[in-house]
């Protein structure tokens, strides 16, 4: 049986499997029983922020209390050749339900079959003939044969098993590497020119043969795909393609062939030019979590590159949605108003039990965000430093992680608060900081939505925000659950910190409040809302189908 059969039969009990767990499933929001669901993004790092927890939060609750089953589609390479540890990862955190999530992804497609767990394998160091030398720094060998160095052997995993193999000539340049996964089998080898730019790449199945090459020129200084080879398991090419994304294009087109109708919600803006372009009678919904447009955000404000694709093909986009009002009112205003634009907000599990507002730290704040420029950091440090000055007796803790990581550490240091003000990392438990916080604070130069504020209110712990498109007014009630405040005016935010470390009773009335508002966004009304939508484009054809009998 070639590659494609094996698919187009997994397919088939696929379907199969999920119209026998549908049928005895209660679909409790009337979703249409005969629509294949897919939610679209790169791909679930391991740490991951709030775009990421929103589309598994949606997943698990179309599953849980509608009964509905989703494909979580993903494209980005996994080294392990296999998906299942993933899902295994997120369930045991409570983000997913295996009865009714499924993650997907391209390479798992490509290479014919799911590789099976394996025992792990361990490579020694070694190599007959070749004398062995330790790095100096790193767990790695370099390896001498005969006195000419040959090879060099990078063990740098926390298991100690080998990462990769790097073969070096006689000029001391690599020529290629092999990349191994943490069962121990070679799972990739990259050839390089000789001023070590990549022009070739194999990837490997966990029995060693090679079912995909990528093939490269060299233009101005880098490596880019000429073409890709598909083979099929006897070594034949199945199927060339001219780019990453015709191979993304294709994939896509093969998951519509089974039965039924099927809509595609795609939450990463990147994977957006690829639904666009695939063939084929389906649905495809652009779910917009972030600001579309630059400063001064303003409706006719220049659109941001991700977003462009689609105000460029507006009429092959089934629905558009979006987590706020004025959002929509801003793009409607750019496009004219459309019936295919929904407002559905993010939703919170509504069994957040309410914690003693005695256990909270009454002089510790907290901000969850990624260290980045948009997130404007700098300004809450600053901020938190002029209400420092009026009490020395309290502290702020940032989770995340992010390339602005170093240049906040030297304005803590700059600013002499660094027993104040401490960078955690990623936070592994979100529940833990906000159930402790006093309050939490928000910088950012513009948001979607921001799930960090709806968190932070499901857990009672106030917020202090910037008032920036879109979403913090949608949530932040002032004086109720936090307090909106002017964007980028520093020193306002740092007078509202002050204030809410300096009044214990006014932290306690507004964690309150903030149980209380996060009820608005329960997942009764996010399914039906969500139910609505799948109804509304089922009575339609797809936009695809639309334009070519035009």
């Amino acid at each position: 049986m070639n590659t494609q059969s094996l698919f187009n039969k997994l397919l088939r009990l696929q379907a199969a499997r999920l119209r026998m767990q549908a049928a005895g499933a209660p679909n409790l929001y009337n979703f249409p029983a005969d629509m294949n669901y897919y939610f679209v993004t790169r791909s679930i790092p391991k740490e991951f922020g709030g775009l990421t927890r929103a589309l598994l939060r949606r997943a698990k609750a179309f599953g849980e209390q509608a009964g509905v089953k989703v494909n979580v589609v993903t494209f980005l390479y996994n080294a392990d050749a296999d998906v299942r540890p993933t899902m295994w990862r997120l369930e045991r955190e409570g983000l997913l339900n295996r009865n009714y999530t499924t993650v997907l992804n391209m390479y798992d497609f490509y290479r014919g079959k799911m590789d099976v767990p394996l025992r792990k394998i361990h490579h020694p160091a070694a190599e007959p003939g070749c004398t062995l030398v330790k790095h100096k720094t790193r767990n790695a060998y370099l390896l001498f044969k005969n006195g000419l160095y040959v090879m060099f052997k990078s063990y740098e995993r926390k298991d100690g098993r080998l990462k990769f193999i790097d073969y070096i000539d006689t000029q001391r340049k690599r020529t290629k590497r092999e990349e191994f996964n943490s069962y121990g089998r070679m799972h990739k080898t990259i050839y390089y020119d000789y001023e070590q730019r990549v022009n070739q790449e194999l990837f490997y199945n966990s029995e060693g043969h090679c079912y995909l090459a990528k093939w490269y020129d060299i233009k101005e200084e880098e490596s880019t795909i000429n073409s890709i080879h598909w083979f099929s398991h006897d070594g034949k090419v199945h199927k060339k393609f001219k780019s990453e994304e015709d191979m993304q294009v294709y994939w896509l087109e093969q998951l519509v062939k089974r039965e039924g109708k099927h809509a595609f919600v795609v939450d990463n803006r990147h994977m957006d030019p690829i639904v666009l372009k695939a063939k084929g009678d389906f649905y495809k919904i652009s779910l917009f979590h972030s600001a579309h447009i630059y400063p001064p955000f303003q409706p006719h404000s220049p659109v941001k590159a991700p977003y462009r694709p689609i105000f460029e093909e507006l009429e092959q986009v089934d629905s558009m949605v979006f987590l706020t009002n004025v959002q929509k009112q801003d793009i409607a205003a750019r496009t004219g108003d459309r019936d295919n634009f929904f407002v559905i907000p993010h939703t919170y599990e509504n069994s957040q039990p309410r914690v003693p507002f005695a256990q909270r730290a009454l002089n510790r704040a907290a901000i969850l965000a990624r260290y980045s420029g948009h997130k404007q950091l700098d300004h809450a440090i600053r901020a938190f430093k002029l209400a420092l000055e009026q009490n020395p007796n309290i502290y702020l803790d940032l989770y995340g992680h992010g390339e602005e990581e170093q240049k906040l550490r030297n304005l803590i240091d700059e600013l002499g608060v660094a027993e104040n003000v401490s960078l955690k990392g990623f936070a592994k438990d979100i529940k833990q900081v906000l159930e402790t916080s006093a309050f939490t604070i928000i910088t950012s130069k513009s948001e979607g939505f921001c799930l960090s504020i709806l968190e932070s209110l499901a857990h009672g712990c106030p917020v202090i925000s910037y008032d920036t498109k879109y979403g913090p007014a949608d949530m932040i009630q002032n004086g109720h659950n936090g307090y909106l405040v002017e964007a980028n005016n520093i020193e306002e935010l740092g007078r509202r910190i002050h204030q809410l470390f300096a009044n214990p009773n006014e932290l306690e009335r507004l964690s309150q409040g903030a149980y209380d508002s996060a009820q608005t966004f329960n997942e009764r009304v996010f399914l039906e809302r969500w139910s609505h939508l799948f109804r509304t484009l089922a009575d339609r054809e797809p936009a695809s189908r639309s334009a070519a009998n035009q």
